[in-house]
């Protein structure tokens, strides 16, 4: 029983990376980690959102260099997310996160942060 659920778990979380290769575009400068940091946030605040439907469309970068020449790194991404909503006529919306990359000494849990999801409202996650 206890290999069966180490498993499951295992492939839930090879299925949210294999998704932000996906949704992320080759050249995105968000790091990989964070992408599937992004992602697990954005389905755990709107469990009815199919992160398959996401796609980047653009992401801007802010350096800010601190103590010592450590850089932390910030990240506005835009997401479009569509879907069909009747089989016909499709529902486009854009998505907006703030997510950071502060202190690469950091352990992962820490270094990375992810909030404000604008688009994410009561009609899409419904």
């Amino acid at each position: 029983m206890k290999s069966l659920i180490a498993l499951i778990a295992i492939t839930g979380i090879y299925n949210m990376s294999f998704a932000s290769n996906y949704v992320f575009k080759s050249n995105s400068p968000v790091p990989v980690e964070l992408q599937d940091k992004i992602l697990a946030v954005a389905q755990a605040q709107c469990p009815k959102l199919n992160v398959n439907n996401l796609a980047e469309v653009e992401t801007s970068t802010r350096v800010d260099i601190i103590d010592q020449g450590v850089r932390d790194y910030y990240y506005s991404t835009v997401l479009s997310y569509s879907f069909y909503f009747d089989g016909a006529h499709p529902i486009t919306y854009r998505i907006g996160v703030e997510s950071s990359n502060i202190d690469v000494n950091n352990p992962p849990d820490a270094r990375y942060n992810v909030g404000l999801f604008d688009g994410l409202d009561s009609e899409l996650c419904e």
